[in-house]
């Protein structure tokens, strides 16, 4: 394969990766959703987030891992009171991360 081949092949590539995604970010704004729908596509990263974060602190090594020494349910568990009572994104990660990091630090 040449040079000009091998550009030409990269070129290519890049576009089949690059227009799929941008074709319909690239005509979004002309489309108006029900307001309804609207309103439901909002919860969207908060559910995936909440699943994602759920799946890391209760599965472990494909078992459910529901225990007191689990360090990921207290963390999680110490930055949702966090969230609940302080209302700042700071203050949520430290007490998260300082909640897990002592059970660790315990348990081991």
């Amino acid at each position: 394969m040449t040079t000009s081949e091998s550009w030409l092949m990269i070129i290519g590539m890049a576009a089949i990766t690059y227009l799929p995604r941008f074709l319909p970010l690239g005509y979004a704004h002309r489309i108006r959703l029900p307001r309804l729908l609207n309103m439901a596509l909002s919860y969207v990263p908060i559910a995936a987030l909440t699943v994602i974060i759920v799946q890391t602190c209760v599965i472990r090594h494909g078992e459910r891992a529901f225990s007191a020494d689990n360090p990921f349910i207290w963390g999680a568990l110490a930055a949702a009171i966090a969230a609940y009572v302080q209302k700042r994104s700071m203050v949520t990660i430290v007490s998260g991360i300082a909640v897990f990091a002592a059970v660790v630090a315990l348990t081991r």
